[in-house]
Formats: structure tokens, sequence, C-alpha cells
């Protein structure tokens, strides 16, 4: 190879060599990002009752009613406060929930009986909406004790639940019967309920409405006042019949596996 060549190529390579350094002292450069801001929100405040005592382990709940959010679960502390965090921006429902405090009336925020009628509560990002706080007031009761038809026998694991028909929204009340067949249903608001009755256990007995029922239609209404008892909303089961029958295939044998 000629002297010329090798002085050509020995520039070549020190030309790459050099780009490669400068390549390399480029992507050693530091690079800095900036830190992302909070992306959730959140509701706090006070539940407490109607002599602004707390009500410790009250059940809150935070409900969507903008696209885009998520619910939201809060037990309220032993002063009564709460905290619904990791919200995603946008309106909320907050409700209260009598469920979880017998014997008081559910409510959403600002002290009302439905969903519909409840002040949006707006959560945005980095930031705490609150005072959002409600005081719960004692609901009525619904009382009685179901029995089975055909022995008189008390029936226990009976679900028992009690609904607003006139009220949309508005939440009702549930129990089930204890080993005497007894059971309350607490925290109702003044109004006339539905009661059903129904197998909690999966048995054979046919649900009900009160009294003596097939359908929600035909049920008679009992009526509640907040802070009253209704007593005496009995029920009496009866076992459900039953259709048996084969199935076959075209050729008369038996298949397995079929529903029906």
């Amino acid at each position: 190879m000629s002297r010329r060549r090798i002085i050509a190529l020995s520039r070549r390579r020190t030309i790459a060599i050099a780009t490669a350094s400068v390549v390399v002292s480029a992507v050693l450069v530091p690079i800095t990002i900036a830190a992302a801001g909070p992306s959730t929100g959140s509701i706090s405040g006070l539940v407490t009752d109607a002599s602004s005592d707390p009500i410790a382990n009250a059940c809150v709940e935070a409900i969507p009613t903008s696209t885009g959010g998520g619910y939201g679960f809060a037990n309220a502390q032993s002063d009564g406060t709460y905290s619904l965090t990791n919200l995603q921006p946008g309106s909320y429902s907050v409700e209260f929930d009598a469920n979880c405090n017998a014997p008081y009336v559910a409510q959403y925020y600002n002290d009302e009986t439905t969903s519909q009628n409840a002040d949006p509560v707006v959560v945005t990002a980095g930031d705490d909406t609150g005072s959002i706080n409600a005081q719960l007031t004692l609901g009525g009761t619904i009382s009685g004790t179901v029995t089975a038809q055909s022995s008189g026998s008390a029936l226990q694991s009976i679900c028992v639940s009690a609904y607003r028909p006139s009220v949309s929204g508005s939440p009702g009340g549930f129990s089930e019967t204890a080993s005497n067949g007894q059971y309350t249903v607490q925290g109702l608001a003044t109004g006339d309920y539905q009661v059903s009755f129904s197998d909690c256990s999966g048995g054979d007995y046919l649900e009900q409405w009160y009294n003596g029922s097939i359908s929600s239609q035909s049920a008679q209404l009992v009526h509640v006042v907040a802070g009253a008892a209704a007593s005496g909303v009995n029920a009496a089961m009866t076992v459900g019949g039953e259709i048996t029958g084969t199935v076959q295939d075209a050729a008369g044998d038996p298949l397995s596996g079929v529903c029906v």
C-alpha cells in the first residue's frame, strides 16, 4: 500500500473517532425534567348527629356526576371528621349512608334526601374541598317476624328490604332475620315503604312483599315516621314448587349440561 493511501486512511479513522467522541459527550449532557403536579383532589368534612355530637365510623361516599371521575369512600374518625382522597377532578354528589350508621337517616349534601337534588361538590387537582358537613337525624324503623307458612316456625336468614317507590333515588333500608325470625330495618325517613322478603340463604322460599303479595305493584305500603317504630310487619313464607323433566336429542338419547 502506498504511503499516501496509508495517510488518507489514518485521517479517516481520526475523523471517525473524533465524531464518536462528540456523540458520546452529547449523550452525557444532563437533562432536567420538571416534576408533574398533583392530578387528584379530595373532599373533607364533619359528620354529627342532631346534638352536634360526632358520629364515628359514618360512611361517606363520593359519587361522580361528570364523566371521568371515580368513586370515593371513607369512614368518619372518632371525632366525626372524614376525608375522601385521590379523587379525579370533576363534580360529585356526596352521600352520608344510613346503612352504615343505623339508626340515622341517609342524606346527600347539602341536607338533601335524594341524589337528584344533591348539591354538587367540585373537586380540583391538588386542592381539598372542605367543610362538606352533614348532620344526621334519627330515622324510623320497620320491624316484624318472619315464619314458615306450613309450620309457623321462625325463619332465619330472610332478607328484608324497604323501598320508597314514590321517591326516586331515595335510600331505603335493609335487615336480615335472626334465629328467632325477628328483624328491624332502621334509619328510615318519613314516608311510605314497600317491604320485600326473600331467602338470603338460597333456599326454596318464594320472594314476597308485605302483606303476602307476589309483586311490588300490589304490595301494601307501610307508613314510617322518623323517630318512631312501625311494628308487626310480618311475613309467612311459602316454599316454591318444582318443574322437572328430561332433555333428549333427536335420537332420544339424554343430554347432559343443558341449561333449562
